[in-house]
């Protein structure tokens, strides 16, 4: 394992070691690409051989990514409270909240159809059981139900899932975009009064 004071790559974040700790400021763009470069790699071992497969995922991805960005600034409550983002080909996108250390992701599964949306807490297990202490009245402040999960010193999530997701039209793309903004605007709203 690494010392936290030494660089760490993406492959340190596939590898599971320890990401370095919040007083070390990492930037939320920082942390991000790591996300996507570690996520990409799994992408890329599940799919050797299958270029064609593998790029039409990664535009189908990005056209996603920057139809909901596009979709979500027009609504002003989220413009206001988040940073806009360029568009990716990874399955994930971050949203800073008003703590450092966390970040609101969405998670784009296209094998899967699912849409995930979780509070991401970076290496901070107290911060993570301070919240879960508090479950019941996250959840009814809310209005939603979380997955939580703490995966022991590593990082720890407060996620929802949406399974039910098609991107067949832009009418179905477009309430997929109004439940993420819905979501992201709750979970942000709650979580910052307990951060």
């Amino acid at each position: 394992m690494k010392d936290s004071t030494n660089n760490h790559d993406a492959s340190s974040v596939a590898s599971g070691e320890r990401i370095p700790n919040i007083d070390e400021k990492y930037t939320e763009d920082l942390f991000e690409q790591q996300l996507n470069d570690s996520l990409m790699q799994e992408d890329e071992a599940d799919s050797v051989g299958i270029s064609e497969r593998r790029q039409a995922t990664q535009d189908a991805r990005y056209s996603f990514w920057e139809s909901f960005i596009s979709y979500a600034f027009d609504n002003p409550e989220f413009a206001a409270h988040f940073k806009k983002k360029k568009p990716t080909q990874g399955r994930w996108i971050t949203f800073g909240v008003d703590a450092t250390g966390c970040h609101i992701g969405v998670v784009l599964n296209l094998r899967r159809n699912e849409l995930r949306v979780e509070l991401f807490i970076r290496d901070d297990r107290k911060l993570y059981f301070t919240l879960a202490s508090q479950k019941e009245a996250i959840e009814a402040d809310a209005g939603l139900k979380f997955e939580w999960r703490d995966v022991g010193g590593k990082n720890s999530s407060v996620r929802i899932e949406n399974h039910s997701f098609t991107l067949s039209s832009e009418e179905e793309r477009h309430k997929q975009f109004d439940w993420l903004i819905d979501v992201i605007l709750r979970m942000r709203n709650t979580f910052v009064k307990y951060l």
